[in-house]
């Protein structure tokens, strides 16, 4: 059962740069990084990230804080190449799919208007003359 305490009185107030509890959470953190430039320092933009994380800040908080605390970390980190993952792949294969699609039916709206003749003959014709948009 949780015990609750009533009218607490909060003698002194004190900033500090790491917690000492495990569980305990920093809110506000003023210039964590300004602090710990000059002491420690970084390989990698994601280990500095990640040290941030790990003395209390949200994976976003970390992220711009060390972006902001080491600017040639991160500009390295972004030069590197970038590997195209599964789902990226996916939705680019499903982005040209739908460009492939829409320029078909701009073709078929195009030439049935144009001929005066229905969607689906003007279909076959653009089969025959195009015969890679449907490859």
């Amino acid at each position: 059962m949780k015990r609750v305490m009533h009218d607490l009185k909060i003698d002194e107030l004190s900033a500090v740069t790491s917690m000492a509890q495990t569980h305990a959470k920093a809110v506000i953190m003023k210039s964590m990084t300004k602090q710990k430039a000059d002491v420690v320092s970084f390989a990698t933009f994601e280990g500095a990230c990640e040290y941030l994380r790990k003395a209390g800040l949200a994976g976003t908080e970390a992220m711009r804080e060390a972006r902001n605390a080491y600017p040639q970390l991160f500009a390295k980190s972004q030069e590197r190449d970038h590997v195209q993952t599964d789902e990226e792949r996916t939705i680019a294969k499903a982005r040209a799919g739908r460009a492939r699609q829409n320029q078909i039916d701009v073709l078929i709206h195009g030439i049935a208007l144009g001929k005066c003749i229905s969607r689906t003959d003007a279909l076959r014709l653009i089969r025959k003359s195009n015969p890679e948009l449907f490859d």
